[in-house]
């Protein structure tokens, strides 16, 4: 729709509302009575952008804050503060207009809280599932529980000795809306083959980001229960740093450190945990709902999402449709059960957003390629196609951007999968990831990647097909889907080249992608490019689906001891147009990218070597620098983001 759709209300009220702007309006009127009805694909976004808009009263939150800490004093409590780590989300099916959508606002005042109810709740599912087991006395740890709980159903029932109070925030937390998106419906909905050829179906709902500090206070029922508040405390916080509040915790969502102190041990009975730190090679093209640089950043919900699709194509050579679909959702869950692993993210500073420009990024200051004299679209350009272009302009996080990625695995009380063997799974996802994905948009042709990372047990897709051929069994039926690792190793479409000292991301990206433009160019008869996930329009589309995503990753990576490398990765697609022709023309691009890279000049100086040679180090308006070489009267310089440019000789000075 092009236009805010008119909220069901009558005649009179919505004249009352047009004299008053969206930001005086209260959030919760405006969530729940302005709202206009709507399923996700309808007016679902102009309503929740609405909401966003209000101000709410932050003067107000002051004042009830102060007054509120008077009464909870005169109550002897003790208080948890707790902030985000990433975006939270909770009670999304509230009764409201829309679908889904909602939030918990404060049903008087409006501002987003976290209800006692549902502190409760956490608290004594932490104590029981994760403390109890712990414990050298299973029978006193379980009167320790009903004290603080209290016990219900029996003629012994008693109230519990802690009570929970709501948790308010310090300060009035900003609305967002947020999104995630459904890339195979199909696949979850109807049971059909998981693939690369469905529309994602985004989904709308709000949320507050991180940096959010909650206060959770408790207090004794009676001045001799205050012994049980350190207990509870205890519990409360485990729960908020390990388990989450509110919806999609496994999707890192609701995720939580304490603002004092470091967040308590994980129990061994609570699960499994792997850290590992994601450092950005290549920009990231990284967006949500806003699509304004506001939220450019590593969500948890796409790594997660590209977490489970390589572990689809790790397992999808060694089960059947109906084997796979029951794995994945024991180890990621589905919408009728959570699963075992819980993906949080957690930003190691604030990496730097621009937005992209073709023309700055391309090397030799954005001359375009020629073959037989005619102009050629230049490889970055070609690789970035779509992300500057016309009224499309992304903005991206720079290279060096660093995030901590915890992957927790804890019991689900099913038989057949262990916390350790869904963990040893989604490391092994983990890896798949950073050795040859990326995250966001064009990240399949080199675009978000990340540097390699160490997980004990996988150093080769080898590891990761032997991981999934023992859970397997040797007689398990493939799948009949794209893509699979299975069928990458089988046609040997696995490649890495190592990339020249000092050789940019931007040289990178612009060799491989002016070496896929011109092997497209050469392909014959057009209707074999169906098989790189094409037809574009106006190219026979023959037996090809209307949309395809590329068949294969390209990935600038860097491995441990500093290499920087190009990595290639072919999916054979039955569907492009069938298995013969898709290894066909992968082979090919293979071999043409190991022979673009296997002539790909080495940075050096060019003109006169500065005092140092090149490269070498100085400063360019105050910023640190790397001068690679010299272009007549410019340097071409690398920043400490790993960006480049060109700039003029007398505006570096050299250390």
């Amino acid at each position: 729709m092009s236009s805010e759709p008119r909220p069901h209300v009558p005649a009179s009220t919505a004249a009352v509302l047009a004299g008053i702007e969206v930001a005086n309006r209260h959030p919760g009127l405006q969530l729940d009575k302005f709202s206009a009805g709507g399923t996700q694909a309808e007016n679902q976004s102009f309503a929740l952008d609405a909401v966003c808009r209000t101000r709410g009263y932050p003067e107000l939150l002051v004042d009830l804050r102060r007054r509120r800490a008077g009464v909870l004093a005169s109550l002897g409590v003790t208080c948890l503060r707790v902030a985000t780590t990433g975006p939270l989300t909770l009670h999304l099916s509230r009764a409201s207009a829309l679908e889904n959508a909602g939030i918990c606002l404060h049903p008087l005042y409006g501002f987003v809280y976290l209800p006692a109810s549902g502190l409760k709740g956490m608290a004594r599912a932490w104590a029981e599932t994760a403390w109890k087991s712990a414990q050298p006395e299973a029978a006193q740890a379980q009167r320790q529980i009903d004290e603080v709980f209290g016990t219900g159903g029996t003629a012994d029932s008693a109230a519990g000795r802690v009570v929970f109070h709501d948790a308010w925030p310090e300060t009035w937390p900003k609305l967002v809306r947020d999104l995630l998106n459904n890339h195979h419906r199909d696949y979850y909905q109807a049971g059909k083959p998981p693939g690369d050829w469905e529309s994602p179906i985004p989904v709308s709902f709000l949320a507050i980001g991180a940096g959010v500090t909650f206060d959770a206070p408790l207090s004794p029922r009676r001045p001799d229960d205050a012994p049980l508040l350190d207990l509870a405390r205890g519990w409360l916080l485990s729960a908020f740093c390990h388990r989450g509040a509110g919806a999609k915790t496994n999707a890192g969502y609701g995720a939580f450190r304490p603002v004092e102190g470091s967040p308590p041990p994980l129990p061994a009975p609570a699960g499994e945990r792997f850290v590992a730190t994601l450092e950005l090679v290549t920009p990231g093209f990284f967006a949500g709902a806003a699509q304004d640089g506001s939220d450019c950043d590593l969500r948890p919900a796409s790594l997660r999402g590209q977490l489970r699709w390589w572990w689809r194509a790790m397992f999808a050579g060694h089960l059947d449709l109906a084997a796979l679909r029951s794995r994945e959702a024991q180890v990621w869950g589905d919408t009728t059960r959570g699963g075992a692993v819980r993906v949080t993210v957690t930003a190691q500073g604030a990496g730097k957003v621009v937005l992209f420009n073709k023309k700055a990024e391309v090397p030799g200051g954005g001359r375009h390629q020629r073959s037989g004299g005619k102009p050629v679209t230049q490889g970055l350009w070609y690789a970035s196609y779509g992300m500057d272009d016309g009224a499309n302009h992304r903005h991206y996080i720079r290279p060096g951007a660093k995030w901590s990625v915890e992957l927790t695995a804890r019991p689900t009380g099913r038989a057949g999968l262990a916390p350790a063997q869904a963990l040893a799974e989604a490391r092994a996802a983990l890896w798949l990831l950073c050795h040859f994905g990326g995250v966001g948009s064009k990240s399949r042709k080199g675009f978000g990647s990340f540097a390699d990372i160490e997980v004990p047990g996988i150093d080769s897709l080898q590891a990761c097909l032997d991981l999934a051929a023992s859970v397997a069994g040797a007689a398990a039926v493939r799948t009949q889907g794209e893509p699979s690792l299975t069928l990458a190793g089988e046609a040997a479409l696995e490649a890495e080249w190592p990339l020249a000292a000092n050789t940019t991301w931007q040289q990178a990206i612009d060799n491989a992608g002016a070496a896929l433009a011109a092997f497209v160019r050469g392909v014959q008869p057009k209707a074999k490019r169906g098989a790189l996930g094409m037809p574009r329009k106006g190219q026979e589309r023959s037996n090809l689906p209307q949309r395809h995503a590329a068949p294969y990753c390209l990935h600038v990576g860097r491995r441990g001891d500093g290499t920087q490398v190009l990595r290639f990765l072919g999916f054979p697609a039955a569907r492009l147009p069938d298995a013969a022709t898709s290894r066909e023309v992968l082979s090919h691009l293979r071999d043409a990218l190991a022979q673009s890279f296997g002539s790909m000049p080495q940075s050096g100086p060019v003109g006169r070597s500065g005092p140092a040679g090149f490269p070498c180090k100085g400063r360019h308006l105050g910023e640190p620098v790397t001068v690679l070489r010299q272009d007549g009267d410019t340097f071409f310089i690398s920043d400490a983001y790993g960006d480049t440019e060109f700039v003029p000789v007398d505006e570096v000075e050299f250390d």
